[in-house]
């Protein structure tokens, strides 16, 4: 799969369709975990530890930048299904299949492109 502006210009528009649905659960499924993570008054635990690490990686990667020969910050897919799983701990049927979606996700892409360090 690649996303470039050709391709996407591609898409009929039935790929366009399943594309809107298939957000359209993402934003379902997402907002049903915010909530459960709301009335388990873990929700700004979660949100604080998000933007405390994205801060962390930005001024990281800023200071990277600035220095001669310094490395660039790359987030793998498979990467980032392990931060997403992070806000699935609850013992539901919905979250044990957001689970094993997202660690199908991971073991595909660390079978296919091997461990690699988001630092480049």
């Amino acid at each position: 799969l690649v996303l470039t502006a050709e391709a996407l210009r591609r898409l009929s528009a039935a790929h366009w369709v399943l594309i809107s649905v298939l957000l359209g659960l993402l934003l379902i499924i997402a907002a049903y975990h915010l909530q459960l993570l709301f009335a388990a008054d873990l929700l700004w635990w979660y949100l604080g530890a998000v933007l405390l690490s994205a801060a962390l990686l930005v001024g990281y990667h800023v200071y990277q930048r600035r220095r001669p020969g310094g490395r660039s910050f790359h987030l793998h897919h498979s990467q980032l299904v392990v931060a997403i799983a992070l806000l699935t701990p609850f013992q539901n049927l919905i979250s044990a299949t957001v689970q094993a979606v997202l660690f199908g996700v991971y073991v595909e892409g660390v079978a296919r492109w091997g461990m690699s360090s988001c630092w480049q």
